[in-house]
């Protein structure tokens, strides 16, 4: 606060709020034209989706721009092999395919991320990270989407998909589902068991 109140005394003090997702595909659009490349607004919300900051949407946009060569427009379809989405988008993708009860999809992106260099108990701590968030935006049923923003600290973006994925599940779900993670995460500290197999193990069976 003093620091605050410092700069604020020899300067302007401004608060620069992520954009929204909206607002970052249109940024994307942009951004793209840079390279030499376009993109219609559809596959530009994608990309956005499975980004977090703008730091690491550029430096993705790069390597789809430098993979497709001479082709110049982008296209959803292009991106599935080459498009690195973010952490929290693959959980949020894998809790996706656990709501409707599709194992084999979520063990697909369990070794997609280890193939793609992460570590089980990074993926682990994720999957559990997220499993919390849903069983808050649970338990605030009812509450405004501002009174829940508040308590979760979620952005706007990643609540309204928390909030949409929370119906896919009971509140009891939720709860023995992260038991269960920890139980997977102590296992796994202990040697009982290896952490890929405690992962696939894990989205197995959240999806029954």
């Amino acid at each position: 606060k003093k620091i605050f109140k410092m700069i604020k005394s020899k300067g302007t003090v401004r608060e620069f709020k992520p954009l929204s997702l909206k607002n970052k595909a249109y940024w994307i659009q942009q951004r793209v034209e840079m390279y030499g490349k376009s993109v219609d607004l559809r596959t530009a919300y994608f990309i956005a989706e499975y980004t977090v900051d703008l730091h690491q949407t550029d430096n993705e946009l790069k390597k789809i721009a430098a993979f497709l060569g001479e082709k110049q427009k982008i296209r959803q379809t292009d991106l599935h092999d080459i498009f690195y989405k973010s952490l929290e988008g693959n959980v949020f993708e894998m809790m996706d395919f656990i709501g409707v009860k599709n194992p084999i999809g979520a063990v697909n992106i369990i070794n997609r991320l280890m193939e793609q260099g992460e570590k089980g108990i990074v993926i682990l701590y994720m999957i559990s990270k997220h499993m919390m968030d849903l069983i808050t935006v649970k338990t605030m049923q009812g509450s405004t989407f501002q009174e829940i923003k508040e308590r979760s600290g979620l952005h706007p973006f990643v609540l309204r998909k928390a909030i949409k994925q929370s119906k896919n599940f009971t509140l009891v779900e939720l709860k023995q589902s992260l038991k269960l993670c920890q139980k997977v995460d102590m296992d796994v500290k202990k040697g009982k068991i290896q952490e890929k197999i405690g992962l696939e193990l894990l989205v197995t069976t959240l999806s029954f």
